[in-house]
């Protein structure tokens, strides 16, 4: 990000370095999303010590190409704390807010969905979403979220529905939601190839599960793709 990369993190005496963590982008018409966390970092004495964690947005504008060249560029613009982009925040009701990584959402009805997860001041992770409908100006948390201790979440639009994968303690889990979050239902009737339940005796990573899915319209039909990591024996060969 030619030009804002220091508009990340705050700066300041004694600062080292800027930590960006787990970038997640949507792209609309001509318009980039991009969401990360974002640290100070310094030394004090010979120690290196990061500040806390902070989400912001940024919002990028792909040009056209000028002067012959192949491609445009982004024009990105100043990166926005999430905080002060959604009120429920004031509450207290989670202590840290922390981008998924990989891609958000952006759906047909021009709704703007990010993954997240959250920590509450019971130190528990939950894995949620935050989502626009006026293009980024403002966004919500959506109401609902997963059990506790599910993390990883990755989120696209099928047949109507939110869906939302969870790498959680006793395996993989989907969920889907009509209403942005409000409320979220167990399922396993789309993904065929997530197993709900780890084997036992098998670790989660080696365990057969979704790693990344996308969804794309080819030959005029809807189809969703995701990659699948792991051993489907639960043994390395």
């Amino acid at each position: 990000m030619e030009g804002t990369h220091c508009a990340w993190c705050s700066g300041g005496r004694g600062v080292f370095g800027c930590v960006v963590l787990r970038p997640t982008t949507i792209t609309k018409d001509n318009g980039v999303f991009l969401l990360a966390g974002s640290s100070d970092a310094s030394y004090v004495g010979v120690c290196r010590r990061e500040g806390g964690l902070e989400l912001k947005l940024v919002v990028g504008d792909v040009t056209n190409p000028t002067g012959g060249k192949q491609s445009g560029r982004i024009e990105w613009g100043d990166p926005k704390p999430l905080s002060k982009l959604i009120s429920c925040l004031s509450r207290g009701e989670w202590t840290e807010l922390t981008a998924s990584g990989g891609s958000g959402v952006a759906m047909e009805d021009g709704t703007l969905v990010f993954p997240l997860m959250v920590k509450s001041e019971a130190e528990d992770v939950y894995s949620m979403i935050i989502y626009s409908t006026d293009n980024g100006s403002a966004w919500a948390l959506s109401e609902d979220m997963s059990p506790a201790k599910c993390l990883n979440i990755r989120v696209t639009e099928w047949e109507g529905s939110l869906l939302m994968i969870v790498d959680c303690e006793d395996g993989q889990r989907v969920h889907e939601s009509r209403e942005m979050g409000t409320t979220w239902t167990e399922t396993i009737r789309t993904l065929s190839g997530v197993w709900v339940n780890a084997r036992s005796g098998v670790s989660r990573k080696e365990s057969l599960h979704v790693d990344a899915l996308i969804t794309a319209t080819i030959e005029g039909r809807r189809v969703m793709l995701y990659s699948r990591r792991g051993h489907a024996s639960g043994k390395k060969r």
